[in-house]
């Protein structure tokens, strides 16, 4: 099903974009669609179109359907990406206003570790620019004082030059900034949780996208 359809969302640093497309399919509980934007799984759309009643959660007698969803995949093309959205509702979640590029991970499935490279010209996926190495660094994470000012000792699980995933107890939400210390060395840095979910193991993690860069002492250790 062909359907114009207007979409709107925010990047990763909380840029707002909006672009005019065609959906691919459309159903009652989502769509796909291409888009020239990049856009990650987990990130939040926006979506206006002339959706046909009977495929519509409310506003059925309204000209034009306005729904927010969430990318549940993306799957890389030359120019753009095919996306696969669910509809969330007529609302945003709680906390989009303050952080509006965080990404929406539904419980139970593992975030996205890395952000998606899109194809070059010649439609060969390009070599991700920040592989993540499986490497254990102690250190302490900590909510700012704005959000409570906990904090807690933990490890990573992987480490690249411009993120980690941590396991945490910490109750924080998409897009929330925290602090990180290396214990036992210099590092420290804010970083950004892109996604935070709970995984087979019923352990709660987080994917943060640091601020500074980690040394080069660290990545030179992780890749052993």
């Amino acid at each position: 099903m062909t359907i114009p359809v207007r979409t709107s969302g925010h990047t990763a640093g909380g840029r707002a974009w909006e672009e005019f497309a065609e959906t691919e399919d459309a159903s009652l509980r989502g769509l796909a669609l291409r888009l020239a934007q990049h856009v990650e799984r987990g990130a939040l759309l926006h979506l206006t179109l002339p959706m046909p009643p009977h495929l519509r959660l409310f506003d059925d007698s309204e000209p034009t359907y306005s729904i927010y969803g969430v990318v549940r995949s993306v799957l890389p093309l030359v120019g753009g990406q095919s996306v696969r959205v669910k509809f969330l509702g007529k609302r945003p979640p709680r906390g989009h206003a303050e952080s509006p590029g965080a990404l929406y991970i539904l419980p139970g499935e593992a975030a996205p570790v890395e952000r998606e490279v899109p194809l070059d010209q010649a439609g060969v996926r390009e070599r991700r620019r920040a592989p993540r190495y499986d490497f254990f660094m102690n250190l302490s994470l900590g909510r700012l004082a704005a959000n409570g000012g906990q904090a807690e000792l933990t490890v990573t699980e992987n480490l690249s030059t411009d993120g980690a995933r941590v396991p945490t107890t910490l109750p924080l939400s998409p897009g929330e900034t925290v602090s990180v210390r290396e214990l036992g060395g210099d590092f420290r840095t804010e970083a950004v949780a892109r996604g935070v979910y709970l995984g087979d193991d019923r352990i709660r993690r987080v994917n943060l996208s640091f601020r500074n860069a980690v040394p080069s002492r660290l990545i030179s250790t992780a890749r052993g």
